[in-house]
Formats: C-alpha cells, sequence, structure tokens
C-alpha cells in the first residue's frame, strides 16, 4: 500500500480528527514499507484497533485492555470494491477545515478517449488535496465513499479511513488525472489475527465476531421475509438454539469481562424481536455483570434496555451514566436514550437528557451530535425584545406573570431545574444578587422545567428559598417555551426596564453576576 496506519482510539469506533475529544491518549502510527508497526499508549479500557489503508478498507478489532500488556496483531485489508460503471465520478477537493478553498468543492471529472477522467482545478495554493466521488461500491459499513484516486505527489491520512491524494499545481492550475485501468481489484477478504490466540482480547474479539455474524443471520432473514411480502408483524427469529449455545458459553466462562461480553449479548437477543431466551435466567445473569464492566461499550443499545429486562434496571442504567469509566461511552448511551424520549414524545425526559448532555458532555461526540440536531440558536440575543410570556405564580396561582408586568424593572430570567447541577450551583449567586440589588430595581424569575411542582417546593423549603418569584413550566407547555426561548440550563438572560435582553450566559454567572448587575444598577438608591 502506498500509505497505511494503525490506530487506537477510545470513542466507539470514531476516529475524529482532534485527539482532545477522547478521554484517553489518542494514538496512530505509520506503518513501515513492510507493514509493520509499533504502537503503544498509557491507556486502559475498552477501545478499538482500527487498521487503515491507501485503497483499502477500514477493518477493526475490539481491544480490551484491563493492565499493561504486550499483544502481535496482523492484519490483512480488503481492496476498495470499485464501481463497474466510473462514468459519475467526481472530484472532491481541498476539504480540511482550516485550509483556504480552491475555486468551488466538487467537479465532475471529464472522460478522455483513452478512459481516463481528468480535472482541471483553478488554484492559487501550492497544493490541492483531494478525494474521488462515486468509485467505491464497497459494502463495509465502515467504508466511506471516498477513493484516494490513481494520482497523487503524496498522500495524507484524513480521517475515518480516508486518504487524501495531494498534487501540486503548477501555474495556478492543478491537474487531475484518474485512471481506472490502475485500479486494483481484487475479493482477497479482510481479516485480523492475534498471535496469541488464547489472550483475552483475542477472545473477546472472537466473541464479537461470532456475535456479529449471529445478527447478520437475523438480518438476512427479516430481509427475505419482506421480499416474500409480508408484514412486520408477521415476522419472529428463533434464537431457541443460539439462545442455548449463549447459555452453554456462559456458564462454562470463568474470565469476567468475557462472561460480561456474552451475558451482554445474551440481552441483546432479547431486544431484537423473536423466540426462545429465557427471560428469568436473563435477569439472574444480569446480577453478576457490574454497571462499570468494560463490555457495555459495545453495547450501546442494550444498555437502553437494562429497565425492561434487569432488576431495578432503571438505578443500574442511572449508575452506568453517572460512574462508567468510559466517558464517550455514557455520552452515546444517554444520546440514544435522548433520541427514544423525544421519538415517543416523553417531552420531560427528553428534555432532561438533552440539557444534560449538552452541558456535561460537550466536547463529545455525542454532545457536539445534540447539539447541532436539536439546539435552537439565534432569535433570543441581546438587542431584541423578549418573547412575551404569561406564566402562573407556583407562589400564588391567583397570580400572573407576564412581560408587561415587569416594565421599569430590570428583569433577571433564569431557566433552571433541580436535576441540573450546573444550574443549584448558581443559585448561592443568585441569592446574593437578590440580596445587593432586590431593593434597587431588579426583580427575578425562576422558570423550572421540573417535572412537577412540588419537587420545586420541596427544594426551596431545604437550602435555597429563593425568595422571588418562581414557576413551574407544565410539561405540555415546555416544547414551546424552550422553543421560545431557545432554552438552555442554566440560562440567565437580564432585561432592561423597557423588555429588551441587554446581557446573558456567562456575564450572569458565578463571580460576574454581581459585576454585571453592577454596571446597571450600581449607581440607583
Amino acid at each position: 500500500m502506498a500509505m497505511s496506519h494503525v490506530h487506537i482510539d477510545g470513542g466507539l469506533g470514531r476516529f475524529d480528527i482532534d485527539p482532545s475529544l477522547h478521554d484517553v491518549n489518542y494514538e496512530r502510527v505509520q506503518t513501515d514499507s513492510d507493514g509493520n508497526f509499533r504502537l503503544s499508549t498509557k491507556a486502559t479500557g475498552a477501545f478499538y484497533l482500527a487498521f487503515t489503508g491507501v485503497g483499502h478498507e477500514m477493518m477493526q478489532v475490539p481491544l480490551i485492555v484491563e493492565s499493561a500488556t504486550n499483544l502481535q496483531v496482523e492484519a490483512q485489508l480488503r481492496p476498495v470494491q470499485y464501481l463497474d460503471n466510473l462514468n459519475n465520478v467526481e472530484v472532491f477537493f481541498n476539504v480540511l477545515d482550516g485550509r483556504p478553498s480552491a475555486k468551488g468543492t466538487r467537479n465532475k471529472m471529464g472522460k478522455r478517449s483513452d478512459g481516463t477522467y481528468v480535472a482541471e482545478i483553478s488554484t492559487e495554493l501550492p497544493s490541492l488535496n483531494y478525494v474521488l466521488v462515486n468509485v467505491g461500491g464497497s459494502p463495509s459499513k465502515f467504508s466511506p465513499p471516498f477513493s484516494s484516486g490513481t494520482m497523487a505527489d503524496i498522500y495524507e491520512y484524513w480521517n475515518f479511513g480516508v486518504y487524501f491524494s495531494v498534487i501540486h499545481s503548477r501555474d495556478n492550475i492543478a491537474r487531475i488525472t484518474f485512471d481506472p485501468a490502475k485500479l486494483k481489484r481484487s475479493e482477497v477478504p479482510g481479516k485480523i489475527r492475534f498471535i496469541d490466540s488464547t489472550c483475552i482480547q483475542a477472545s473477546f474479539a472472537d466473541l464479537q465476531d461470532r456475535f456479529a455474524k449471529v445478527k447478520e443471520g437475523h438480518d438476512l432473514a427479516f430481509r427475505e421475509h419482506f421480499k416474500a411480502g409480508k408484514s412486520f408483524k408477521e415476522f419472529s427469529y428463533d434464537w431457541t438454539r443460539i439462545a442455548a449455545d449463549l447459555r452453554r458459553s456462559i456458564e462454562n466462562e470463568t474470565v469476567q469481562i468475557l462472561r460480561d461480553e456474552l451475558i451482554i449479548e445474551y440481552l441483546e437477543l432479547a431486544t431484537i424481536s423473536g423466540k426462545g431466551i429465557d427471560r428469568s435466567y436473563l435477569k439472574k445473569r444480569l446480577q453478576e455483570v457490574s454497571p462499570l464492566s468494560l463490555g457495555w461499550v459495545y453495547h450501546v443499545t442494550a444498555a437502553e434496555q437494562m429497565p425492561t429486562y434487569a432488576t431495578n434496571g432503571k438505578k443500574y442504567l442511572d449508575r452506568i451514566l453517572a460512574e462508567h469509566p468510559n466517558r464517550n461511552f455514557r455520552a452515546q448511551l444517554m444520546l440514544v436514550l435522548c433520541t427514544s424520549a423525544k421519538t415517543e414524545h416523553r417531552q420531560a425526559e427528553y428534555l432532561r437528557l438533552f440539557y444534560r448532555l449538552i452541558n456535561d458532555f460537550p466536547d463529545t461526540p455525542a454532545g457536539r451530535a445534540a447539539k447541532d440536531s436539536w439546539y435552537p440558536r439565534g432569535k433570543i440575543k441581546p438587542g431584541v425584545d423578549i418573547p412575551d410570556f404569561s406564566f402562573v405564580s407556583l407562589d400564588d396561582p391567583s397570580i400572573k406573570l407576564t412581560k408587561t408586568g415587569f416594565r421599569e424593572k430590570y428583569l433577571l430570567i433564569d431557566f433552571w431545574a433541580t436535576w441540573c447541577g450546573p444550574c443549584v450551583g448558581e443559585l448561592k449567586f443568585l441569592h446574593k444578587a437578590y440580596e445587593m440589588y432586590h431593593s434597587k430595581g431588579l426583580e427575578m424569575l425562576s422558570i423550572s422545567f421540573d417535572q412537577s411542582p412540588d419537587i420545586v417546593r420541596r427544594f426551596r423549603s431545604r437550602k435555597w428559598p429563593m425568595p422571588w418569584h418562581n414557576v413551574v413550566v407544565d410539561e405540555n407547555d415546555q416544547p414551546d417555551v424552550s422553543l421560545s426561548f431557545e432554552v438552555a440550563f442554566p440560562k440567565p438572560i437580564l432585561v432592561d426596564p423597557k423588555g429588551k435582553i441587554i446581557e446573558m450566559h456567562d456575564n450572569l454567572r458565578g463571580e460576574d453576576l454581581a459585576k454585571t448587575l453592577k454596571k446597571y444598577l450600581g449607581g440607583r438608591r
């Protein structure tokens, strides 16, 4: 191969460019000219070991590292499976973030009489990186639809197993030629082998590989069922033989992490439509698996189902979310739970999980995905009028709190909930600010997204009385309020006496809250 790498990664099979996104040391090494490599890490936990190369599909294998160990691994990568018809090939160029762009980003390649394809791109850059689109027909779930092409001065690793071809431009023109005759077409299968087949890592990878084949059998039967014109309700897969084999393996396994994997696999079978699963046996075995087991990292959807299949499953799931050592896994599991709650219209649960995800895991792939997909932005900002509102006072239901009712006063609005740790952490600063500035014209309105008013009443009866205006948004109204105010937790907003937003976010948190209020109210009597 022109270039190849070996990666160890703490994310869930993701290969992000920025290593700071992971809570372990991110490592990648380039193999030498013979394909040999040596890779080391100080991290322990659940990872993926991945192999990538120019013109080949990425392969990865789960890697459990519980203590210092030396491993020898061999990998053979499957060549990219190219399409027979390449007439739609396009070149996608200068796609790395932070690089200046040439004119455009994607060009159709023109076919010449000798069967090659050519694209000429005007650019003032000394070099141009590119990949080809619409050339690969690989069925691998890991392989993106890009190819490195057949022309390059050098190669650069990009992401997700993709390599850039880099060419040097001349006279402000980059000329790219793609020659299908140079493609290496081969059906050689990909495979990964641990030299010591008896090591725990080899055994764990073998269990996962066998289980993947079991699920492939189910998926094939499911597709055939639909091809026959039958309905979803009619489909039922018989797990009896496979479940019996798993039970025998569980009873015979003495290594805890391997036993955990087998039990979690049995749980995953139970979550897939079919028959032959002994739920009482499953419930008993699940008691043996720790919420902190590294095996959960590779079975996010199974972990989601613990409340359904395990004794005290809700508490068990909460402990995974709070304490599991793999932070990326916890964030990914929270995203799965959040998505389910949103899809099933469990709005209060969705909002609680969503704001916990974007506040506690903003630097993870799952946290970023949630924020990019669901987080409203842009309308609520300094300089615009606060939206109209009408809330029933928590302390006196006969009182309605409205936007016009706070005219001639400075109003500090605080969106919060008792389950939001950062929100509760702000209360000492809010109490101090209220004590200092209420007599000078400051009103405060705390808007809670808790599940019921009683939760907030109990909370206020203890350490934090919150002696200002309080409301609890009804669960049915939370989506509309959240959309109107672009709610985040905590989200303080300062409104001037005319109803215009003048400050937000960090300027109104912690010690900065009093400093900001002093700017507007410090001279008032």
